[in-house]
């Protein structure tokens, strides 16, 4: 394949997007799609998915760069590659599938990793802190607040691979956690990439409890335990010379991986004198029903709740996202708004009496 043949299809894509994208003529795009891809995509459908981008995030303003065309794996003398387009300053990606004789069999829109906050989140009416560098431990606080002192929740995951922000694609769900200090309870989360400890989750845990006692606006303290992490409630607990106020059990474990050294959790080490909240999700792609019911069952001092749409991360799912479900960090979905303001209320409620 000719350089100036992969130079003629770029430019012509190019020319789509500046046409179609930018200058809204979607006619040009129809005349040169494939017969196949008129049956899966009409011209409605891609003025709206265009109308629905620029509603949400801004006018496409100009056209970038392109990869280099490579040969497409589903069809045979098609090629995929991707044309830079600017919403502002953000980039975005068309994804072609397109021939030598230029015609076009797929176009996608993505978009290059930032945070969108969530409907519902306003970072303007959050202040951030670092307690630490490195390791790096965020705190996040309510810009405004009509007492000196605050409940602090801190997350607690293991997800070690992960920034401080979770970041899975577009998808940002320990940042939209932050929700919480926006309704008035500081939240505090670990990034775990740059901490070297042998005990990572129960040290980590530690370090926070201890960075947290130390501000002078802390009335108490609750932890947030993702997934697996409940399993180290009660090492944290035992390790811990500063009390807990409440946990809240995201999706939680009973059982260990096996092989990972870990042991289950048991009846007889489920703190039962700590308030608690157990939430399992219906679109978990990690944990089964019965670890969320066990929890609920042998937690005297528990309450619980199902979120039917939400999957192990607490974001919005209307299926159980698989690993041949490749869209997953490619489509951009927050944690489920309902699901945070419960845990924003049960902490409210288990906290002591604010000063004024």
């Amino acid at each position: 394949m000719e350089n100036n043949q992969f130079e003629d299809m770029i430019e012509f894509a190019k020319k789509i997007c500046q046409t179609t994208i930018i200058g809204n003529n979607l006619s040009f795009l129809y005349e040169n799609i494939t017969p196949e891809f008129r049956e899966k995509l009409t011209i409605a459908e891609i003025g709206r998915r265009l109308a629905t981008m620029e509603g949400e995030h801004g006018t496409f303003t100009k056209v970038g760069d392109a990869t280099t065309p490579n040969p497409s794996t589903k069809d045979e003398g098609f090629y995929i590659f991707d044309v830079s387009v600017f919403i502002n300053k953000n980039e975005w990606f068309a994804t072609f599938s397109m021939n030598m004789d230029h015609k076009i069999n797929g176009l996608e829109f993505s978009r290059h990793p930032f945070y969108i906050a969530a409907s519902y989140f306003n970072p303007h009416k959050v202040l951030i802190q670092d307690l630490s560098e490195t390791p790096l431990i965020r705190y996040v606080k309510p810009a405004l607040r009509n007492s000196s002192t605050l409940p602090m929740a801190i997350l607690v995951h293991t997800a070690v691979s992960l920034d401080v922000d979770g970041h899975l694609g577009i998808r940002y769900p320990f940042r939209d956690f932050e929700y919480i200090a926006q309704k008035k309870v500081g939240f505090i989360k670990p990034d775990y990439r740059n901490f070297s400890s042998n005990d990572p989750i129960v040290d980590m845990a530690k370090l926070c409890i201890n960075l947290t006692s130390e501000l002078p606006e802390t009335s108490s303290i609750f932890l947030i335990l993702h997934g697996f992490a409940s399993i180290f409630l009660p090492q944290i607990l035992s390790s811990s010379p500063h009390p807990i106020a409440g946990a809240v059990l995201v999706n939680p474990a009973w059982e260990a991986i096996p092989g990972s050294g870990l042991q289950n959790m048991t009846p007889e080490k489920v703190p039962q004198n700590l308030p608690m909240l157990i939430i399992g999700c219906g679109r978990d792609q990690v944990m089964i029903p019965d670890h969320w019911k066990m929890w609920k069952d042998t937690a005297k001092n528990g309450d619980s709740k199902w979120v039917e749409l939400a999957d192990h991360f607490l974001m919005d799912a209307d299926i159980i996202p698989t690993a041949e479900n490749d869209l997953y960090m490619k489509v951009e979905k927050h944690v489920n708004e309902d699901a945070l303001d419960l845990i924003n209320r049960w902490i409210l409620e288990h906290s002591p009496s604010q000063e004024n």
